[in-house]
């Protein structure tokens, strides 16, 4: 992780709470970095589906993401919403998010069972289950 951090960032003094910027990260880079964080905080102004939302889901990471669009139909009750508009609300979020322990925890477990909803093996289900009543 530290030689993708820039030269400015490396010679900061460590501090937890300091947020980075990535050009570029690999998918197990990614995974590492979205499995360790205290939450992804996703607030779109649109979004057809919600990928990144699930994904955080499924990695047992907790959620602040946008009450618009299909977000709140994705993530269920499993994440803290906020008008991706309003960035006093965003920050504030934030600010939550990271400071209780029992939220988080408690949005990780509930994060784990909605994004069972999308996985590939309720896919399947559905899609048999559609060409079932079609045929």
């Amino acid at each position: 992780m530290l030689d993708q951090l820039s030269a400015e960032a490396r010679e900061r003094p460590r501090d937890s709470r300091r947020v980075y910027r990535f050009e570029y990260s690999s998918i197990p880079m990614l995974v590492t970095l979205i499995r360790g964080a205290r939450a992804v905080v996703f607030p779109s102004l649109y979004e057809g589906f919600g990928l990144p939302v699930v994904e955080a889901m499924q990695l047992g990471t907790p959620v602040v993401t946008s009450s618009t669009s299909s977000l709140p139909e994705i993530a269920g009750d499993a994440a803290l919403y906020v008008n991706p508009y309003d960035t006093y609300q965003i920050a504030q979020a934030i600010r939550t998010i990271s400071a209780d322990e029992g939220l988080r925890a408690d949005l990780s477990r509930r994060g784990l069972v909605q994004a069972e909803l999308f996985s590939m093996a309720r896919y399947r289900e559905r899609v048999a289950a559609l060409y079932e009543r079609l045929g």
